[in-house]
């Protein structure tokens, strides 16, 4: 079984922070982990979905938050 994790994107107007950045992206997908972002998460942070190397990047997060093990992000799940 693969583990899933998800990175929401904050739902509150003054956050500017994202659950995970970028960098550790590679590392986790040559791990066997599958991630999945959803779309425009770490656009406050300026980071854009492309940078998220070998995620899946979802612009339905409910279904986002079907299909996963972890999800890191907004505390308002």
């Amino acid at each position: 079984m693969t583990l899933q994790i998800a990175v929401l994107k904050q739902i509150q107007s003054d956050e500017r922070r994202v659950a995970m950045m970028p960098s550790p992206m590679q590392r986790l997908d040559n791990l066997g982990v599958q991630l999945r972002i959803e779309a425009g998460a770490g656009q406050d942070a300026d980071f854009a979905d492309a940078e998220y190397v070998g995620a899946q990047v979802e612009t339905d997060r409910t279904a986002l938050l079907t299909k996963q093990d972890e999800a890191h992000g907004s505390e308002n799940i």
